[in-house]
């Protein structure tokens, strides 16, 4: 079995949530080499097609200082669901199991975390994530990092569940369980820094600190009756790589660049299909209820 050679049709390679929703949708085998999820706060325009995919696109009211804004399902809840679906109807051959991807002559060549090599031969490669393989021709551009801090807050209780800043500094502040009834609440502050900024004091913890309070002020937010101040604990930095990673394409390599939008507007809903094909649709129908919501 060392010697064997996988053969596939079409194969596609990515984990964004627009290569989960391909493999989805055509049921083609997806190899990626990490999980790339949507971020907690990101949502489908309300106005998605999901009708062909058998969802229920949910509105959802995000409350600002400036007025409610009307969003459709949360991404990342349709990312864990068809992942999971394409995992119970064996597209994820490999999970997420791969350490390097290579092309070599219409095939590829994958090692995985076990120091096991795995060859599959295609006839058309599909590729949402270029970062993920070796030996094709790419080019990377850079572009802003995004950069994610988390604070523990106390403060007066209010309604909002966003708030707008007016620069890449402090971008966006998110009050990530303002909705549940916990004594400590969060927030994470949403920036776009670029390399110099983030090597540079001005744009550290301390003056975002200062500046995430004047934000908190000019928007109404108040402090505790029984407290001197708004207290702000600064309890994680995540920074994320965001460059954009082009692919050169050639005869049997596709780099697919749609968004999820795009994807679900492209979707042909047929009146036939064999019986494999129609696995991965029944599982999601299983999972939902009546809203097309997981049960």
């Amino acid at each position: 079995m060392k010697r064997h050679v996988y053969e596939y049709d079409e194969v596609a390679i990515g984990s964004n949530l627009s290569a989960i929703l391909y493999a989805y949708m055509e049921q083609k085998p997806l190899l990626f080499k990490d999980y790339n999820p949507p971020f907690f706060y990101e949502h489908f325009d309300i106005n998605t097609p999901f009708e062909n995919l058998f969802f229920t696109n949910v509105e959802n009211i995000l409350k600002t200082p400036s007025g409610e804004i009307k969003v459709g399902v949360s991404k990342l809840e349709i990312y864990n669901r068809l992942l999971f679906v394409l995992s119970l109807a064996g597209l994820l051959p490999l999970s997420n199991k791969i350490q390097s991807i290579r092309i070599e002559d219409s095939s590829l060549k994958i090692s995985t975390d076990r120091a096991r090599l795995i060859r599959i031969k295609y006839n058309k490669l599909r590729v949402f994530n270029p970062e993920m393989i070796k030996g094709a021709n790419i080019e990377i551009k850079k572009e802003k990092k995004l950069v994610h801090d988390i604070f523990k807050i106390k403060c007066e209780k209010h309604n909002y569940n966003l708030l707008n800043g007016n620069d890449d500094f402090a971008q966006t502040i998110y009050f990530m369980n303002n909705d549940k009834k916990i004594v400590s609440k969060q927030i994470l502050v949403v920036s776009k820094l670029t390399d110099e900024q983030l090597n540079d004091f001005d744009f550290s913890i301390v003056p975002l600190k200062y500046k995430l309070k004047k934000i908190l002020q000019k928007n109404n937010i108040k402090k505790r009756a029984y407290e001197s101040k708004i207290s702000l604990e600064h309890t994680k930095r995540s920074v994320y790589n965001f460059d954009t990673v082009s692919l050169q394409e050639e005869k049997n390599i596709i780099y697919d660049k749609r968004t999820e939008k795009q994807l679900c507007q492209n979707i042909v809903l047929t009146t036939h299909s064999h019986l494999l094909g129609v696995y991965p649709w029944r599982l999601n129908h299983l999972l939902l209820d009546s809203r097309g919501m997981i049960r």
